[in-house]
């Protein structure tokens, strides 16, 4: 099938500490489409792009992004090709132009989940299949964060496509929250009840709505929006968040083209150290250059105000 979202959030983050209160800035935009197989065990191969724009700021530090990436997956593997970067990234421009870089998920999910950080290697590579009951999609049945409400009668839309709003189960979403967080990062979340509270009246805000096609059964489009003020994981949370999808090309034959050229993350960790110390060099370099420049302008202003030029220099 193939897909089209796009998401956003702007929100303000902040919390008391013995310094007093911190702020933070969290401004993204975030929008992706492509095609993926849809398969018995899940979602597996496919070809996607990626855009990402935005920041976040914290205290002094600041974090600006302007990613476009082509992404493609092929079995446990995903490739990595960037056609946008911040300017002020460590790596080699040329060989992110360049070469796809390859990413062996499996790879990484043994390493993760020997440092304790993973609960299992489940959920990676094609994402969608992981055993039976331990997948994404079967916590997110499991725990059902939304239930369908209402019809709504949209009109000039097609008479089979059906609209209805979702309504937020917010017990629901914190135990989703919480079968995530054990998931993928080894954590339980643990909440005092004025914690739970808050956090319960913060999920209450997010709603969405979903379109289904009912000749076909498939869902057309969903789409999730927040406008929150609420104490939510240690912070407080102020702003809009939003996240749409839209499906579309149901049982298409896709194909993924093996890309090429290649580069490992260990292969592109050595090109990124090589183009540090030439970055660095020409830094140095620089200063150099500035202080010969200098030079060069006291000896002309010399010159100017004695028709000659020094001897010597001190």
């Amino acid at each position: 099938l193939g897909y089209k979202g796009e998401g956003n959030i702007d929100v303000t983050l902040s919390n008391l500490s013995p310094l007093g209160e911190q702020i933070g800035l969290v401004k993204f935009k975030i929008s992706s489409e492509g095609m993926l197989k849809n398969g018995v065990a899940g979602y597996g191969d496919g070809t996607h792009l990626v855009k990402l724009s935005g920041g976040l700021q914290s205290g002094e530090f600041v974090w600006s992004t302007d990613i476009e990436s082509d992404l493609k997956i092929i079995g446990d593997i995903l490739y990595l090709h960037a056609l946008s970067f911040p300017d002020s990234t460590n790596m080699d421009p040329n060989v992110l132009r360049t070469y796809w870089i390859q990413v062996n998920m499996r790879d990484i999910a043994k390493e993760l989940a020997l440092e304790a950080m993973a609960a299992s290697q489940e959920g990676y590579g094609n994402f969608g299949g992981s055993s039976e009951g331990a997948s994404f999609n079967a916590l997110a049945q499991k725990s059902a964060p939304f239930t369908v409400g209402d019809l709504i009668k949209d009109d000039g839309a097609p008479e089979s496509l059906l609209h209805y709003k979702l309504v937020p189960d917010p017990d629901r979403m914190i135990e989703f929250t919480s079968l995530l967080m054990r998931k993928y990062m080894s954590k339980d979340l643990i909440l005092a009840d004025d914690e739970k509270i808050r956090l319960h009246d913060a999920f209450a805000k997010i709603t969405g709505d979903i379109w289904v096609d009912s000749a076909t059964e498939t869902v057309k489009k969903i789409s999730f929006s927040g406008d929150l003020d609420d104490d939510m994981f240690g912070s407080h949370v102020k702003g809009k968040v939003a996240l749409g999808v839209e499906f579309s090309d149901f049982n298409k034959a896709i194909s993924v083209d093996m890309p090429t050229p290649l580069l490992t993350l260990e292969e592109l960790q050595v090109r990124t150290e090589e183009y540090k110390e030439v970055k660095l060099k020409r830094v140095e370099d620089q200063v150099k250059l500035d202080r010969l420049t200098l030079i060069q302008d006291a000896l002309m202003l010399y010159y100017d105000a004695n028709k000659k030029y020094p001897t010597a220099l001190s």
